[in-house]
């Protein structure tokens, strides 16, 4: 099943601080966002990926270029409930929620999106066919090439309880290739770090 929405525009003003601990971190974040970079934004599960990537989907939308939030793992009814916990529906995200969602899918997003958009992908591991190889390196070049920022969510295998995850913890598995990301945002107990990745 797909669902496709869009929350409506908010042009009086941004409301985004609105959204607690994602909204605050969103805020300080996506100014740090250059256009065609490929961020990763790893945790273990239950540390907030999905609320701070709808955040930052929020403050792209609301600066101007465009957010997008794509998911195999919520429901649209479920986005669209957690935006609306962080006084977000205003902020005109655009979502695409389907039961799986793959490579061809993330590549249409960005393909079609204006140069400075943010496009978020829930999540990484989860991406039909496999997150390896030709897949993610395809999504960055298409995003270098448009000048979308891409954000892909991960998580964490165990080994990082208890602790703020390093690249260390993914580089341990590297499942993905981790050669192809820019930078980490890192997520743990309330706090967050964002880190370059040197290859």
């Amino acid at each position: 099943m797909e669902n496709i929405a869009t929350t409506g525009k908010n042009e009086g003003g941004n409301g985004i601080a609105a959204g607690g601990f994602a909204g605050a971190e969103a805020a300080r974040l996506w100014p740090q966002f250059q256009p065609g970079e490929t961020v990763l934004l790893a945790a273990r599960p239950h540390q907030g990926k999905t609320l701070l990537a709808l955040a930052l989907a929020a403050q792209a939308a609301q600066a101007g270029p465009g957010g997008v939030f794509l998911t195999g793992e919520e429901s649209a009814a479920d986005v669209a409930a957690q935006l609306a916990r962080m006084g977000l529906v205003q902020a005109g995200v655009k979502t695409l929620s389907r039961d799986r969602i793959g490579t061809a899918d993330v590549l249409e997003q960005i393909e079609s999106a204006a140069p400075g958009t943010l496009v978020a992908v829930d999540y990484l591991q989860g991406l039909t066919g496999g997150p390896h190889g030709a897949g993610v390196a395809a999504m960055r070049r298409t995003a270098r090439a448009r000048g979308v920022a891409l954000l892909c969510l991960c998580q964490v295998l165990p080994g990082a309880e208890g602790r703020m995850p390093t690249a260390q913890d993914l580089r341990s598995a590297d499942e993905f290739g981790l050669g192809q990301f820019d930078r980490l945002i890192a997520l743990f107990d309330g706090r967050c770090e964002i880190t370059a990745l040197t290859h």
